[in-house]
Formats: structure tokens, sequence, C-alpha cells
């Protein structure tokens, strides 16, 4: 792409971000946003691009119009103007058929966009992954299920089990069920935030209260993850923020870890984590190498991912990227995000989260191949001057030429063949991580009955495309000059 382009009379490049009605009527009306368009207009004084905010009513078709809100920084106060068509389009709001309808409608009209969709069906994004041989690895047995009789029958199999709707967003229409060892049936969910637990004696009753809670919605079946845990009953997951930045490289902009309620099914509305100072907290028995080691797989696991979306749906501005972590510190997809809220990083992170805000502005400007003369163009404020090494483990350390998870030449050996009965996997795989020239592959088996995945793993091999990363999750300058170069960081 040509990066020496600029705009018209070097005007600012114009990203209009779509959100719902009622979310800009109660942002304009109440002139107090919400945290995610707070941090895209702070987002924006560094980007310089002309950020405007509208709906799907908003749009004048015949004239090449839109009524957009914008953020007067000279007031300090909202106000709403007509402008051109936006150059790129940023979906923060809605999925419904009609958005994708119009969505669609924009596109023959030449407008680019930060991501290739707007929502992903559960079903389809796993049934795709599952044919991924850098990914099924780490999905756990997914059934895209028809009618309640399907549901049963995955139930009677699998023993405990998640029911999510195909679309659905922020743990909303999500249900855990256990089949006790004792007569009748547990199931759980969380309705904004409270947690609703009951039992029935029987699978009408279970049925019953299926049918009520997804009413006519297409749902997946998918085996419970063992995941790691405190206290004993709170479940904790991961959500990695994954973007590329104004380069067009893809940046791990920062990892969170989710704590859940007591006996909750989910982790949303949680507590969220640093990913660097809390992951020897949730593995207390853990070395600082198998600590790193664990680090290095999680940064391989969240490229590939990327990756292997981004070769069925095309590339991606962002995306979050749940996942877990089991027991025995198997890696284990949940699902992927096209409008993540970044409600968790903020938790986190504090003020360094805006730089996922600022990164899908600068992309913005990549895609286009925009560049204004005037402006410093820079991708972040903000600069993380802690110490620390990028993905060092046993002497190891990622480069960025054009992959990931490289050190000394790594090499990805042949895999097994896989063979996939019932939802299950049985794989054998012989890759081996190398740093220096050594090989480091060592081998531990995980079996997992009930349509679990059964595997014989070396360490993780090489993702595809360039990624920034650092140990902690958060990219770093001084890394990101070192990982170009492909030096290791003192």
């Amino acid at each position: 792409m040509d990066q020496t382009k600029t705009s018209a009379n070097n005007k600012p490049l114009t990203v209009g971000v779509l959100l719902t009605r009622n979310l800009i009527r109660k942002t304009f009306l109440s002139q107090d946003s919400i945290y995610r368009i707070k941090e895209l207009v702070e987002a924006n004084k560094i980007s310089k691009t002309n950020l405007i905010f509208f709906s799907r009513g908003d749009i004048d078709f015949t004239n090449r119009k839109v009524l957009g809100a914008y953020y007067d920084y000279s007031t300090c106060k909202w106000a709403f103007k007509s402008f051109p068509l936006p150059d790129v389009l940023y979906v923060r709001g809605g999925s419904a058929k009609r958005v994708r309808k119009l969505i669609s409608r924009l596109d023959s009209m030449g407008l680019k966009r930060i991501n290739p969709i707007v929502a992903f069906n559960k079903g389809k994004l796993f049934q795709m992954l599952s044919e991924d041989d850098n990914v099924n690895q780490y999905l756990p047995a997914t059934e895209s299920v028809e009618n309640m009789s399907e549901i049963r029958m995955m139930i009677q199999k699998l023993g405990t089990v998640y029911i999510k709707a195909r679309r659905g967003r922020k743990g909303m229409q999500v249900m855990r069920v256990e089949k006790l060892s004792s007569t009748g049936y547990l199931y759980s969910y969380s309705i904004l935030g409270k947690l609703v637990r009951k039992r029935v004696n029987s699978m009408a009753g279970l049925e019953l209260a299926i049918s009520r809670f997804f009413g006519k919605n297409k749902v997946i079946v998918q085996k419970a993850i063992d995941l790691a845990r405190v206290d004993n009953d709170r479940l904790c997951d991961f959500r990695a923020e994954v973007q590329r930045n104004k380069s067009g490289e893809i940046e791990i902009v920062g990892i969170c870890i989710r704590v859940g309620q007591s006996n909750s099914p989910i982790t949303t509305h949680a507590n969220a984590y640093k990913y660097d100072t809390y992951l020897k907290e949730l593995f207390p028995s853990y070395n600082q190498q198998k600590i790193n080691s664990l680090k290095a797989k999680i940064h391989s696991f969240l490229l590939k991912v990327y990756n292997g979306v981004e070769q069925r749906y095309g590339k991606f501005g962002e995306i979050g990227i749940d996942f877990a972590v089991d027991r025995s510190g198997e890696i284990w997809l949940i699902e992927c995000n096209a409008q993540s809220a970044k409600v968790s990083l903020g938790k986190a992170y504090g003020d360094y989260a805006r730089r996922a805000y600022v990164n899908p502005l600068e992309y913005a400007k990549y895609i286009t191949g925009y560049k204004s003369s005037g402006s410093s163009n820079r991708s972040s404020g903000t600069s993380n001057t802690g110490k620390g090494t990028a993905n060092r483990s046993s002497g190891t350390a990622d480069r960025s030429k054009g992959s990931a998870h490289q050190s000394g030449g790594a090499n990805n050996a042949g895999k097994g063949s896989g063979n996939r009965s019932g939802g299950a996997a049985n794989r054998s795989k012989g890759s081996a991580h190398r740093s220096g020239g050594a090989n480091n592959a060592g081998k531990g088996s995980g079996n997992h009955s009930g349509g679990a995945v059964n595997r014989s793993k070396g360490s993780a091999p090489r993702g595809r495309g360039a990624a920034i990363i650092s140990s902690s999750g958060i990219v770093k300058p001084k890394q990101k000059k070192a990982m170009a170069s492909g030096r290791k960081l003192r």
C-alpha cells in the first residue's frame, strides 16, 4: 500500500463511528458519553481524524451526506452537523440484519471498514476454525444444534456443557448445564450481573428452562472447560485485545484475566486484572520458567487465531479474543468478538488502555493510504517505561519479521493426522519451538474424555503474520524497535 498518499487539500481523514440511535441520543442529550465513546474522543486528540458518530437513520444516501454527532473540543460539548459520507466506517453498535444490510450498501459506495463483519456467528466461526490445523487443537467440542433433541443428546454425551446463542454478546444468552451424579440437572445463567442458579429433577424440566431462556434463537452446545479458578468457585478466563496498528502489523495490546462471581457460569461483569501480575496467582505452583512458557504459548495461540479468522473473513482492525486456560495449563478458545467493548482492558490497565482506541483510528489511515503532513501521526500518547523483556523464556526472544514466536530460526515440525468423532479430536503433534538452535521438544499429554481433545503437544509452532508484543501482553516502543531489527532486548 502507498503510504505516501495525502488527502485532498490536506484535510483530515473522516472516520464514521456507527452507533445505535439510542446511544447517540443519550450522549447528545446528557452530554455525558459512555466509556468507549469517551476513550475514542480522547484517542482522537492523538490521531487527529475527523471523528463523527452517527446511526442508521442519519444517512442521506441521495446526497451522500450524514448527520453526525461530533465532540467540539473548544466548547467541550457535543454537537450535530452535516458531513460528507466518511472515508472509513467503524461499527461500534448494532449487529442486526438491517444494520448488516446498511453496511453492505455503504460498502458499495466505496467506504472502507475497520472490520469486515459486525458480529461473529459462533457456530460458523468454530466450524471454520475446526478446518484450520493451526487452530483446531484449541477448540473445545462444539456443535451447532437445530432442535431440542440434539441439545439433549449433547448433554447426555458430554455431561457438563455451555449452551450459547450463536449471535449472543456480552455474556448474554449463555447457560451452563451440569448433569448431576445423582438425579437431575443444575443450570445457571447471569442476567445483568445477577446470577440465576436452579436445579431440576428431569430432562423435561431442563428443556422447558432452556426453551424459555433462548426462545427462538439458534444455539450452539459446547463442552464445558475445566477452567482455572480462585477460591474454588470463581471461574477465571482471559480477554485479549488484538489489533492492527498504524503500520498494519498485528499488535497484542493487552491481555486481562477476568475473575467471575462465586458460582457464576460467565466472567462478564467480572473483576479484571493485569495478565502479567495475576497469572502467577492463578497458577501458584508454576515456577517462573513455567509461567514464561505459558505466556509464550498464549501469544502464539492469539496470533494463530487472529490469522485463522482473517483467512476466512479478510483483514480485521481488531478482534477481542476470549480464551481459557484449564487446570492442566491447556489453552482453549472461547469466542471471538468483532465489537469488543474493551471494558476489561480499562479495568485492568487504566489509562494505558487508550492505545486500544488509538490503534483503530491509526489503522483507518493505513487502509486508506492517508498521511497528513501536518500531524505527527503518533499511534499513542502514552508510553510504558516498565522494565521487562519481550517473550523471553529459556533464552528465547520474539522477532517481528513477518512471523511470530520465532527465536534463532524456529521450525514447525509436521503434524500427525487428526481423527474427529462426535466433536472429539485425537491428535499427535511433533512441533518444536527452537531457541538459539536448542530444541525444546518436551511433550505433555492431555487426555480429556467425553468430546474433549486428546493430544500430545510440543511447544507452540510459529504464527503467521508480524506481531508486536511483550511478556505482559503490552507493546512498548523500545521493544517494537528491537523486534523490528531482530535483536534481543536488554
